[in-house]
């Protein structure tokens, strides 16, 4: 027997059926992806992550600038309190140390003075031991305290 073609063997309606799918692949080869088509899709993809990093960059960066800033202030605040916390205490010690003069001076002036509390009168008296000539040259006075409230 002699060799038969494939074409030869088929029927029309078989014909149709290969023309069919002949077309149905040609169509699904022109929707298939290319490799031009796979290369712009990267590029595209890649400006997409270039400029959200760019972006992101551009964020991080104002957030260190403010992050500085807010550090400066920090410190310029702990600066600032450390020397209120010294002025503090070293007014506090003056101001003990104004006290402890003022009360030593208070002290020292009431030295001289004498003071009768109320309710208690003085009547001078004579010392009965002694002459009345006596008390006057040696300079001391007695002096006797008694309650008022009992008069």
């Amino acid at each position: 027997m002699a060799p038969t073609s494939p074409a030869s063997t088929c029927s029309t309606a078989d014909t149709t059926t290969l023309a069919d799918i002949g077309a149905e692949l040609k169509r699904m080869a022109m929707r298939m992806v290319t490799k031009d088509d796979l290369t712009h899709l990267t590029n595209n993809l890649h400006e997409v992550i270039k400029s959200e990093v760019t972006g992101l960059k551009a964020e991080i960066k104002a957030q260190e600038h403010r992050i500085q800033q807010v550090e400066k202030r920090a410190q310029t605040t702990e600066d600032h309190s450390t020397a209120t916390d010294t002025a503090l205490k070293r007014q506090g010690t003056l101001i003990l140390a104004m006290r402890r003069q003022l009360e030593d001076q208070d002290n020292r002036s009431r030295r001289n003075n004498i003071r009768f509390r109320t309710g208690y009168s003085c009547r001078w008296i004579q010392d009965h031991n002694r002459s009345d000539k006596q008390g006057e040259e040696d300079g001391t006075l007695r002096v006797k305290l008694r309650n008022t409230d009992q008069i």
